[in-house]
């Protein structure tokens, strides 16, 4: 796993979210571009089949929850023309963590 944040999404913005709290996202989409979701490794078989569902695809990207260590984050990728629905997972203590040029 590498740093946080990783060089290949150090230029993007990252929401927060207070972890323990399950919660969904509406995802508005100003321009056409492509949005990262990063979820605990941990998760991964909750989390993986909803954002498949949404058309999203595993990347190789990954990076630590924290600069010290923590849990290792996957990240996936998806191109976007207009806003979408991230429906919160319940067994996700942290909670998708929704990246790119947000505004």
């Amino acid at each position: 796993m590498g740093q946080c944040p990783p060089p290949y999404l150090e230029d993007l913005n990252f929401n927060i979210t207070t972890g323990g709290l399950p919660q969904s996202f509406m995802v508005d989409v100003i321009r056409p571009g492509v949005v990262y979701v990063a979820f605990g490794a941990e998760q991964r078989e909750d989390a993986e089949p909803q954002l498949l569902t949404l058309g999203f695809k595993l990347t190789p990207l990954t990076f630590l929850q924290t600069p010290r260590g923590g849990n290792g984050m996957l990240v996936y990728s998806k191109f976007v023309i207009q806003g979408f629905k991230l429906s919160e997972n319940p067994k996700n203590f942290s909670g998708y963590i929704v990246i790119g040029n947000l505004e």
